[in-house]
């Protein structure tokens, strides 16, 4: 014998209510002294890399739309 069981069919909605306070705004800290280091990805590709391929293949592809 297999006992079987089932979902409920009722739903229950539950409604969200939000009492109005006053937050302030939090800001993170931050350094106006920090750096930002720039670097060329293709830098980081060996010369004889597939995707170097691959970017001249779409490079080649004309930008124009033909109507």
């Amino acid at each position: 014998m297999t006992e079987q069981t089932s979902l409920p069919l009722t739903i229950q909605e539950e409604t969200l209510v939000f009492k109005k306070e006053n937050y302030s705004p939090t800001f993170l800290p931050y350094n106006t002294q920090q750096g930002i280091s720039h670097f060329d990805i293709q830098d980081l590709i060996p010369s004889n890399h597939v995707s170097r391929v691959i970017d001249e293949m779409i490079e080649s592809i004309d930008d124009r739309i033909v109507r």
